[in-house]
C-alpha cells in the first residue's frame, strides 16, 4: 500500500480495487466511482463525525454523504481523505494510546487551545469530554478557571489536531451534468 505522510505519522494509503480485476464491477464504476458505504460509515465513526460534520468537513451535502454513506457511488477522493484522517483516529484513539509521546517543553492546551484543536477537528465539547472521560461541566468548569488539560491529553489532542490540517478536504471536480460525469473543470 502507498503511505501518506503528515502530521508526524505514516498513514497507508488505501487501495482501491483495480476496475480490470474480477467482481470489481459492483465496486468501482466505469467513471471512476466506488461504492464504499461501509468503509465510510466505520471512518465517520472512528473519526466521530455524524453525517452533518462530514457534510460540512467535504463539501458535500449531508444527503449527499448519507446517500455515500448508505452505498451509492463516491468518488475515491473522498474515501481516501476519510481514511487518512482515519487513521490518525486508529493512531491516536485516546489520551491513554501508547502512541502518545509526551516528551517535549510545550505548554499543555488551555481553553483557547483545546476550542482552537476540537474546531479544527470538527468535534463537538461533549465529544472531547467523553473521549477523555471527563464530566464535560467539570472540564469546561477547569478550563474556564484558567487550567490546562493533563499533558497527556494535551499531546493527544495536538496529535488530532496536527492530523486534521495536514489532510485538508480534496479539491473535488465538479460534476457537469451534460457531459453525465465528473469533469476536470
Amino acid at each position: 500500500m502507498p503511505e501518506m505522510q503528515g502530521a508526524g505519522i505514516a498513514c497507508r494509503r488505501p487501495l482501491l480495487p483495480d476496475v480490470s480485476s474480477p467482481g470489481a464491477g459492483s465496486v468501482i464504476r466505469s467513471d471512476g466511482r466506488i461504492r464504499a458505504g461501509a468503509l465510510i460509515r466505520a471512518c465517520l465513526d472512528d473519526i466521530g463525525w455524524p453525517l452533518r460534520q462530514a457534510a460540512r468537513r467535504s463539501g458535500f451535502s449531508r444527503n449527499r454523504v448519507g446517500e455515500f454513506a448508505a452505498g451509492e457511488p463516491v468518488n475515491p477522493e473522498f474515501v481516501e481523505w476519510l481514511c487518512a484522517l482515519r487513521a490518525v483516529h486508529k493512531r491516536f484513539p485516546s489520551p491513554l494510546a501508547r502512541s502518545i509521546v509526551v516528551a517535549g517543553n510545550r505548554p499543555p492546551y488551555r481553553r483557547h487551545e483545546v476550542f482552537r484543536a476540537i474546531t479544527i477537528i470538527g468535534w463537538s465539547f461533549r465529544f472531547l469530554a467523553q473521549g477523555m472521560g471527563e464530566h464535560r461541566t467539570a472540564l469546561l468548569r477547569h478550563l474556564d478557571r484558567g487550567g490546562a488539560l493533563e499533558p497527556r491529553s494535551s499531546r493527544w489532542l495536538e496529535q488530532l489536531e496536527t492530523g486534521h490540517e495536514t489532510y485538508p478536504r480534496p479539491e473535488y471536480r465538479n460534476c457537469a451534468m451534460r457531459t453525465g460525469g465528473f469533469s476536470d473543470v
